[in-house]
């Protein structure tokens, strides 16, 4: 956890441990598709939302956001994860297809006009021979309505998951300085 405002770290809210079975099967072999979320091991995002719901109940925090890569590009997610102020930011993962258009996600995203641009310092990374640097970026964003996947049919999920799905675009690098290290 950290706070928004000041970026202190305030500690964990959950923590897994988890291994995978040496005798596990492989997803081929236990049709992976057709498996409920709880016994995929994707579904550890899910589970660490729900189970760090506990640590704000009780306290006065105005709003949690979850940030996950794109392993957590679950449609599951979006309906098991605790409500109220609770937003989650995941890395999209997969060219999802929306209700009521012939495009997909990615498609819609790159259609919609740049609504701002800034500029994030990178710091050098003197172990990959990486000088810092100045990287321009484009911003643009829509609300979309994701269909859910085929495989959840008859599973009680809605048909879709309203969201603003949010597209940063890096335009280039300008290195601030050379050097070696």
């Amino acid at each position: 956890m950290v706070d928004a405002a000041s970026g202190l770290p305030l500690g964990l809210s959950n923590l897994q441990l988890w291994t995978r079975a040496i005798s596990r099967p492989l997803k081929a072999e236990r049709d992976y598709q057709k498996e409920q979320i709880e016994a995929k091991e994707s579904y550890k995002w899910i589970a660490a939302a729900t189970g760090s719901a506990a640590c704000f109940e009780p306290s006065e925090v105005a709003q949690v956001t979850y940030v996950g890569d794109s392993e957590a590009d679950i449609y599951e997610s979006w309906f098991q994860i605790p409500k109220g102020q609770v937003h989650l930011l995941v890395r999209a993962c997969q060219d999802r297809r929306l209700v009521d258009s012939a495009y997909k996600l990615y498609e819609t995203l790159n259609a919609q006009p740049i609504a701002g641009a800034y500029t994030a310092e990178i710091p050098a990374e003197p172990r990959h021979h990486r000088s810092a640097r100045s990287a321009q970026m484009n911003v643009r964003y829509t609300g979309v309505k994701l269909r859910h996947p085929d495989r959840l049919n008859g599973n009680g999920y809605p048909e879709f998951a309203e969201l603003t799905a949010i597209d940063v675009i890096h335009l280039r690098a300008k290195r601030l300085f050379t050097g070696d290290y």
